[in-house]
């Protein structure tokens, strides 16, 4: 039997339109509710999230994981796929609290495992670290808003020559039959994000949730967003399930539709990210001729837009290097024994 990859997606990030948080989705009215988890950093939210999906894989649900864009390798959020409940680290930058408290959410708390007094004797120490940590992620923040001017600036040139009649034939051949069940409601995702020295691309979702993938090999960024535009509006008006993820520098552009009840994902693929591979269908984008200087002018914005990315790269990088040491502050704090009731309660959340 093929191992397939996890369903990873993130659900916040650094954006040209600032911080981007589609967290809110697991509080709506209609989700079935969320444990909130509180700590500092180091206190064991992301061990005891890793260890909850292991425990609802092993009792034979589906876990959704939901990785920090400033560390895949830790975790966010775990989603119940099975039950569509969801454990959720609301600490900063999500700042999240139960909508429900008691009724449908939970609050849990990891602060209750740590000594008040070794962390007060290490106080400057902690917010020396927090300060430093916060100002690469502002720095960060500012390199990818440029970049996001740079590209938004390219697409604008490069929409004066997309073929909209290509455009529209693609489009037309993705037929979606209409479902006449309860009104579905998009869901947000991102699949990537700029990391720790990277962009992070969850191509194995794609390939876990969709059979069929159509991709769409685009430069510019312009006729591809056309495209999904005009899917995601047949997707809608034929009442099909789906999740929208939009770039994660350029936040009003959409990058990929998964379409699970139909297995299918219509994708771009870029210089930040090929999500070719294994593709069935693969197309160009359609443009019309690009007269040299225009394609001179986008070259141009490429190129530095890469170069603005890679620096917040390192400054997400340099970020985890100090959120590493301001962790290990925290840990020499903690009696982690103090956590397993936590753990077995999110459990016991999620399947109940």
């Amino acid at each position: 039997m093929v191992q397939r990859d996890p369903i990873r997606f993130f659900l916040a990030s650094k954006t040209d339109k600032g911080f981007v948080s589609y967290f809110d989705q697991l509080l709506a009215k209609d989700r079935p509710g969320a444990a909130l988890i509180k700590g500092g950093p180091g206190s064991g939210k992301s061990t005891l999230m890793k260890k909850v999906a292991s425990a609802l894989e092993e009792a034979g649900h589906e876990a959704e994981l939901i990785p920090c864009a400033s560390d895949p390798d830790s975790l966010d959020a775990v989603i119940d796929r099975t039950t569509g409940r969801a454990v959720i680290d609301g600490t900063a930058p999500h700042m999240l609290d139960p909508v429900y408290p008691g009724a449908r959410d939970i609050l849990l708390n990891a602060g209750d495992a740590w000594d008040e007094g070794t962390l007060r004797a290490r106080q400057g120490e902690i917010m020396r670290l927090s300060d430093e940590a916060n100002d690469c992620h502002a720095q960060a923040s500012a390199y990818i808003a440029a970049a996001g001017t740079l590209l938004r600036r390219c697409r604008a040139i490069a929409a004066r020559y997309v073929d909209d009649a290509a455009v529209r034939a693609l489009a037309q051949n993705i037929r979606l039959p209409l479902d006449e069940g309860a009104r579905q409601i998009p869901e947000y995702r991102l699949l990537s994000a700029v990391s720790v020295g990277r962009v992070a691309f969850f191509k194995g979702t794609i390939d876990a949730l969709c059979q069929r993938k159509l991709v769409v090999t685009d430069e510019w960024g312009a006729a591809s967003h056309l495209l999904l535009e005009r899917v995601r509006i047949s997707a809608r008006d034929a009442n099909r399930r789906m999740i929208l993820c939009p770039c994660s520098v350029c936040a009003d552009k959409l990058e990929h539709i998964l379409l699970p009840g139909d297995g299918l994902c219509v994708s771009c693929a870029n210089p930040f990210h090929d999500a070719s591979a294994g593709a069935a269908e693969i197309v160009e984008a359609p443009y019309r001729r690009v007269p040299a200087r225009e394609q001179e002018a986008m070259r141009a914005l490429a190129f530095h837009a890469r170069e603005l990315i890679v620096l917040a790269q390192e400054q997400v990088a340099l970020s985890k290097a100090i959120h590493d040491v301001l962790e290990r502050v925290y840990v020499s704090a903690m009696d982690f024994s103090i956590l397993e009731p936590v753990r077995a309660r999110a459990l016991e959340f999620l399947t109940m």
